[in-house]
């Protein structure tokens, strides 16, 4: 029988959505790990519950991403689609190359 570290798996996505958390990792990941996003992490971390530069959320789903005029570079990552509550994506004023994700976060309204 295997045992499985509930409380770590919970700690880990504690106030935030898990898919969003996963997401956001994601994205700082394809945006080469940029100390400009304080706050954020590849290992855990809790966008609601800590205070993730560019990050707003209502309970515990992430709903504006504002990162306009950091000096970011990287890509889009397509993970962004799992944030369904996401409602505002802002990259402006970036170095953000590549393609657009197939797949946007389906209920953003402002891009």
């Amino acid at each position: 029988m295997e045992f499985v570290d509930f409380i770590n798996l919970h700690h880990i996505c504690s106030l935030t959505l898990c898919t969003g958390v996963t997401a956001l990792q994601d994205f700082y990941e394809a945006l080469n790990s940029p100390p400009q996003l304080k706050g954020w992490r590849l290992d855990g971390g809790d966008p609601c519950g800590e205070s993730w530069v560019g990050v707003s959320c209502s309970g515990s789903s992430v709903i504006h991403l504002k990162l306009q005029g950091l000096n970011l570079s990287g890509y889009l990552s397509a993970q962004l689609y799992n944030m369904f509550n996401l409602k505002t994506l802002d990259v402006s004023s970036n170095n953000i190359a590549g393609e657009i994700p197939y797949a946007l976060p389906p209920n953003a309204t402002h891009m």
